[in-house]
Parts: C-alpha cells; structure tokens; sequence
C-alpha cells in the first residue's frame, strides 16, 4: 500500500506540466525564399517560437532574438557585418 503523501508525490512527479506555445509565422508565402517554402506546401513556416510555462490568464508576453526559429534565421547583408531577417517587413500572424 502506498501512503497518502508517497501517492501525492507520485501524481505531482507525473503529472504534465502546462504550457502555451507561441508561433509567429509571416501572413504570406511571397517573401519566404525557394530553399525554406520547399516542402511546406505553400505555408510560410513559423519564424519565431516559444514556449511558456505554467502560464496564467491574461497573458502578456514578448518575443526576441533568442526565439527565433532555423526557418527564421538573419541573413547577412551585402557588407557581411549587418544581419537582416528575411521576413522583417511582413506582417506576422500569432499563433498559440
């Protein structure tokens, strides 16, 4: 038999943890280059992500540098010092 605080230990160790995941992705495939669009059948991919967790509503949050996706990544500029994200000037949707 296993003791009421044992069982209580035991549902909160596995119990899941909740989270919001946040996805931002551009509102058109136009701008997205050839090499990233490929595969994605049609669908711009998400070029910023996060996960949040244990959130509680409301929720306000806010998306850096550092939650910026592989698909999403800066390209250089012509001088090779400045770096641009290929998707800076479109509009984002956000998902979570």
């Amino acid at each position: 038999s296993i003791s009421s605080s044992a069982a209580d230990n035991f549902q909160s160790d596995s119990a899941p943890a909740s989270a919001l995941y946040i996805t931002c992705r551009p509102d058109r495939p136009d701008n997205v280059p050839a090499a990233i669009l490929n595969g994605s059948r049609g669908k711009p991919p998400p070029v910023l992500s996060a996960r949040f967790p244990n959130p509680t509503f409301p929720f306000s949050f806010e998306l850096t540098c550092d939650n910026v996706t592989l698909e999403g990544a800066p390209t250089s500029a012509d001088n090779g010092n400045v770096q641009s994200y290929w998707w800076d000037k479109d509009d984002l949707i956000v998902s979570a």
